[in-house]
């Protein structure tokens, strides 16, 4: 009877190793876009304001990320990878209590206060967290709010969902 249980037990611990492995080998083709020098020339056209310091790219946790510097302020970009889209989703659904809904941006989108944004495309959550801009950046300058859902928008127009 003890050695039915352990099979069981080591089964289930044989396939959460696994699939723990199977996503530590690295984020993603679309996930690595957002920091790349494609992404960096995008974004710079659509805020009118070049970067002015290297886009570090880092992975950790199953999410990548990089900051994008200016002399005024910073925003940072992360990509937070999962294994389906149900946990996608109920990742997505954790983050904010005071929301407003954003159309037409990936699977589901929203802004919070602030001015972050945060899409779900596929098992893919972007977070565009605009929070160390000041309140009005770009030539011409808009809202830290406007700024985060256009760099949502150049994202999400450049992820073929891989």
């Amino acid at each position: 009877m003890g050695a039915h249980r352990l099979g069981p037990a080591l089964l289930a611990l044989t396939l959460l190793v696994a699939g723990c492995s199977a996503r530590t080998e690295g984020p993603s083709q679309a996930a690595r876009m957002v920091c790349e020098p494609e992404a960096q020339h995008d974004i710079a056209i659509r805020t009118g304001v070049a970067v002015n310091q290297p886009v570090v790219p880092l992975w950790s946790d199953d999410t990548y990320s990089c900051r994008y510097s200016y002399p005024s302020g910073s925003f940072t970009l992360s990509v937070k990878e999962f294994p389906d889209v149900p946990t996608a989703a109920t990742y997505l659904d954790s983050e904010g209590r005071s929301r407003t809904a954003v159309t037409g941006l990936g699977d589901a989108a929203f802004t919070v206060p602030g001015g972050s944004v945060f899409v779900r495309k596929d098992t893919k959550v972007l977070h565009v967290d605009a929070g160390a801009l000041p309140d009005s950046f770009g030539r011409p300058a808009v809202s830290r709010a406007e700024v985060a859902r256009g760099i949502a928008t150049v994202i999400m127009g450049c992820w073929s969902g891989d």
